[in-house]
């Protein structure tokens, strides 16, 4: 199997087959009941289960970022709650109660679960966005009403969504009659709900702030010495340039406030490997590094910069980009969405392979 298969196809394992086992074998093995009923049950709880997955993965924990990656823990986390919704809807169509309490707090459980993947996908990944131009023009005209504060409070959604189906689960008699299966079953609400409040000591960093969203374009009211909190930090940009030859050159490309990360990569490895860097801004008081890197560019012959206002085009890429490169060159691209899908097909056109590119779409 190919090496870069193995981690998420292990995660996936672990997410889909071994984390519900316990709790399905102590349903199954603990209840009698007709298979079409207990499918029932295990429809619900899969689906549960995949639901304090999600809440954990939220919060992005470093240790499976580090070991997976950003991009395809995200991934990961949006397949998830689709495939979590699904569980939920077949779960609610196929079951039958008598009990009022159980049935009300299913449903407005299900209707909580409808409403935080339809809206995450859309104002909370690019799966629409990304591919659709009306849909973009959509989501910046929403942002002001539905900002980040409303998106943090739609987000805490999901614990409610959790406590509901706790209860429900909870006033099923012959579910709340399975001791063991209970205890199993609050044991994994309790660390999933534990685990996301946790949060670690943010380290001291230098940012580069952009102000286009609703709290960046506020950033100047606050007040020199306030406590700032912070996540992170994240992505696997090293390790997977680490993960190439020691001579593989490398082609940074950013976009805007993209060049925040790529301005590390260049401070790690000018001097150990071929490096060219290419910046595209809006307006020239943007390029807000433009004597650091032509000063480097000066002093290191293996360094090679170029920044422009305006979009990098397919046939001014191809006077930047050497034959080597093209061939060997592992592909680092930062910046919006689209820009970056834009700059992987003009890139695609000129002879690079997939397999070379590595990126980060901000989209959120």
């Amino acid at each position: 199997m190919n090496k870069r298969l193995v981690r998420p196809t292990l995660v996936w394992l672990i997410i889909l087959v071994i984390l519900p086992l316990p709790l399905l074998w102590l349903l199954n093995a603990g209840l009698t009941d007709s298979f079409h009923n207990l499918l029932i049950y295990d429809l619900g709880l899969l689906a549960y289960t995949y639901w304090l997955t999600i809440v954990y993965l939220s919060t992005r924990p470093k240790w499976l970022e580090r070991w997976l990656g950003l991009p395809k823990m995200y991934l990961v986390h949006g397949l998830l709650g689709v495939c979590a919704l699904a569980l939920t809807l077949l779960h609610s169509q196929l079951s039958f109660s008598m009990q009022r309490w159980g049935v009300l707090t299913g449903w407005l459980a299900l209707y909580l679960a409808i409403d935080g993947v339809f809206y995450a996908a859309f104002f909370l990944s690019g799966w629409l966005v990304d591919y659709s131009p009306r849909a973009a023009k959509l989501k910046k005209r929403l942002q002001r009403p539905f900002n980040h504060r409303v998106s943090l409070w739609l987000h805490r959604l999901n614990f409610v969504a959790i406590a509901l189906i706790w209860f429900h689960v909870h006033l099923i008699p012959r579910l709340y009659q399975l001791t063991g299966f209970i205890i199993f079953f609050d044991c994994y609400t309790l660390v999933a709900v534990v685990a996301s409040a946790s949060q670690a000591a943010p380290p001291e960093v230098k940012l580069v702030i952009d102000r286009v969203g609703d709290f960046t374009k506020r950033i100047g009211q606050v007040p020199p010495g306030c406590p700032v909190v912070l996540q992170g930090p994240f992505g696997r940009f090293e390790q997977e340039i680490e993960a190439t030859a020691p001579k593989t050159p490398l082609v940074l490309i950013a976009m805007g406030v993209g060049i925040a990360p790529l301005r590390s990569l260049v401070q790690r490895y000018v001097g150990k490997r071929p490096i060219t860097l290419l910046w595209s801004v809006h307006v020239p008081t943007e390029r807000y590094f433009e004597g650091e890197f032509k000063d480097l560019a000066k002093r290191e012959a293996t360094f090679a910069y170029h920044s422009q206002v305006g979009r990098l085009t397919k046939e001014r890429l191809a006077t930047l980009l050497t034959e080597s490169e093209r061939v060997r060159a592992k592909v680092i691209v930062v910046g919006s969405a689209q820009g970056v899908l834009a700059i992987e097909g003009a890139l695609l056109g000129l002879g690079f392979k997939k397999r070379q590119f590595i990126d980060e779409r901000l989209t959120i």
